[in-house]
């Protein structure tokens, strides 16, 4: 049987880390696509959505164009919201490479990665340069 584990963590700055485990494929995207469906639907909207994939056992095309899909509405919301992809397996930030998703999708090592680089945006401009906004 195909399994995938959701949960999810509200973390400084707006952040919401969303802890993906298991298999995404044609039979589990529909969970996967609903559970990120909740986060449009808040009365106020996260900053950014990091997807946690550092225990994906099986990433198929399926799994990426819900990903896709996701980042489309985000960069629709009011006020958008930035998507990210945080310590990816082995696999599958080699289909984010291979595919040319890491153009639209930063990726980050680590969750403390992305806090650190939340807490550089937030500086004001005399205290350094923030660098490139997360969303696009």
């Amino acid at each position: 049987m195909f399994e995938l584990g959701l949960s999810h963590e509200e973390l400084p700055g707006g952040v919401v880390l969303v802890k993906v485990v298991g298999e995404l494929d044609v039979y589990t995207f529909p969970k996967f696509r609903e559970y990120l469906r909740e986060f449009l639907e808040r009365e106020v909207l996260p900053r950014y959505v990091g997807l946690e994939l550092s225990e994906i056992d099986f990433w198929d095309s399926t799994a990426l164009g819900v990903a896709v899909g996701f980042l489309k509405q985000c960069r629709q919301a009011t006020p958008p919201i930035g998507v990210v992809i945080v310590a990816p397996s082995e696999r599958v930030g080699k289909i984010f490479r291979i595919t040319g998703l890491t153009k639209v999708f930063p990726i980050f090592e680590s969750t403390e990665a992305l806090l650190e680089r939340v807490r550089g945006e937030d500086k004001p401009a005399s205290e350094g340069d923030a660098g490139e906004e997360l969303c696009a």
